[in-house]
């Protein structure tokens, strides 16, 4: 493989989509590997997370968004732990090595770049990024959420960051509990200009948060969204038959809080 033509090994690195691609192409081609290491994870970042970073210098930006809105950066705690311990993980998940990493896989844990930290009472270990496979590990082991930022820059109105991240496939990232992007603009209340630029992303409309079994239709109801909003979120085909934990299609709500016959018609389950 190593003596293929440069626009194969190219086309290659630019479809990885998954870390076993990335331990077969080691595997397979170590100087390959070597020399493309960044345009891998790179390529692995977007093909996985949906995030295109044209150079690292867009990263350290995000970094830095990320610490102004104070939010996104989570970090295990349940144990000392940096990333490229996460990396070893990773490593043993995948090639089933216990304990240790094969030859071709060197972890290089340089305490000299890592800080300790304590955050109630537990002490752990942190490493700075230093390139794009940092930026993969730490995404992918959860010390950075992706769905925590654009929450957080939809709430404070970070509307550059927020659309350097929000694309076709993290639209529809939700938190744990089932609240995407579209169902958290419209929780903030936040302006037309905004929800409608989410809108245009084609969001799943269908999509229900774990609480309340509350689909976008219930939550724009439930927050009496402004009716054009409404009218938009209706010409994208939700499901009215969707009921929450109590029953109550988005119908039966937006007739209790008094919504306009025009609304209730169009909100009426066929």
């Amino acid at each position: 493989m190593d003596n293929q033509p440069n626009e194969l090994i190219m086309k290659q690195i630019l479809e990885i989509s998954s870390i076993e691609d990335t331990f077969k192409l080691l595997k397979d081609s170590p100087m390959i590997y070597k020399q493309n290491r960044n345009l891998i994870f790179r390529s692995l970042i977007k093909n996985k997370f949906g995030l295109d970073f044209k150079d690292f210098n867009d990263v350290l930006e995000l970094m830095n968004n990320i610490n102004s809105v104070n939010s996104g950066v989570k970090l295990d705690i349940s144990s000392n732990t940096s990333l490229d311990n996460a990396y070893k993980d990773l490593v043993n998940e995948i090639t089933g090595v216990n304990g240790s990493c094969s030859n071709k896989v060197k972890i290089n844990h340089k305490k000299e770049r890592c800080k300790q930290l304590t955050y109630k009472n537990t002490e752990y270990t942190v490493c700075p990024l230093r390139d794009f496979k940092d930026l993969y590990i730490a995404m992918n082991s959860g010390f950075i959420d992706i769905f925590q930022v654009i929450a957080k820059c939809i709430e404070i109105r970070n509307i550059d960051l927020l659309f350097k991240l929000l694309n076709k496939k993290t639209i529809n990232y939700t938190d744990e509990y089932g609240y995407s992007s579209l169902m958290v603009a419209l929780l903030y209340k936040s302006d037309h200009s905004l929800i409608n630029k989410i809108l245009d992303l084609q969001p799943n409309i269908n999509t229900r948060n774990i609480d309340y079994d509350e689909s976008i239709m219930i939550v724009a109801v439930i927050m009496k969204t402004d009716h054009s909003l409404i009218n938009r979120l209706l010409t994208m085909n939700p499901d009215l038959s969707i009921k929450n934990k109590n029953g109550k299609t988005a119908y039966d709500i937006a007739l209790k809080k008094g919504y306009s016959n025009d609304i209730l018609e169009k909100l009426k389950v066929n």
